[in-house]
């Protein structure tokens, strides 16, 4: 401790209060750090999701897709093997009714195994984009916590400078009516 310290409260009490603001400035910065990484985390879980949405969309139209060609290659098979001017009957059918049955079935599994997946991730996406804005409110707030801190140290420091002039000023007065 110097002379300066030991001779004012005053100085020590704003060496206190800087100290207390620089411990409040550092945790604004722990807590600004860690909202900008939870906001980047939230905005990679969002775009994956996304990514999962779409991943999602692709299976159905795939599986659409391939019900339906399949029923249709079905269908066709069963007329191509039953002669001309005639009713399929037994087994080309129950080929018929099956091609016809899978193609129906093409759109509703499409939706199944595509549409409602997708709706799921993309429900994450939208739950992930919350978290990151929250997570960029954090950050805001912190970083506006952390100016203030910084204002506090500054009027500290001009009422220590303002403080100690005084206690100069004081000094060189009685010290020059001696």
């Amino acid at each position: 401790m110097n002379e300066v310290e030991a001779m004012s409260p005053m100085v020590r009490l704003a060496e206190l209060m800087l100290n207390a603001d620089e411990a409040r400035a550092k945790s604004d910065e722990d807590a600004l750090r860690a909202a900008r990484q939870a906001q980047q985390q939230a905005l990679r879980e969002e775009l994956h999701a996304l990514h999962e949405a779409a991943d999602d969309v692709r299976v159905g139209a795939w599986v659409e897709g391939l019900a339906t060609v399949a029923g249709g290659t079905m269908t066709a098979t069963a007329y191509a093997k039953t002669p001309l001017g005639k009713d399929p009957t037994s087994a080309m059918a129950a080929l018929l009714k099956s091609g016809e049955a899978l193609e129906k079935m093409g759109a509703p599994l499409g939706r199944e195994l595509g549409e409602a997946p997708s709706m799921d991730a993309r429900a994450d996406a939208k739950q992930a984009e919350q978290a990151g804005a929250d997570a960029a409110t954090r950050a805001a707030l912190a970083d506006r916590h952390h100016e203030r801190v910084r204002d506090d140290q500054d009027r500290t420091l001009a009422t220590l400078e303002s403080i100690l002039e005084s206690e100069s000023q004081g000094r060189i007065a009685l010290i020059a009516n001696v």
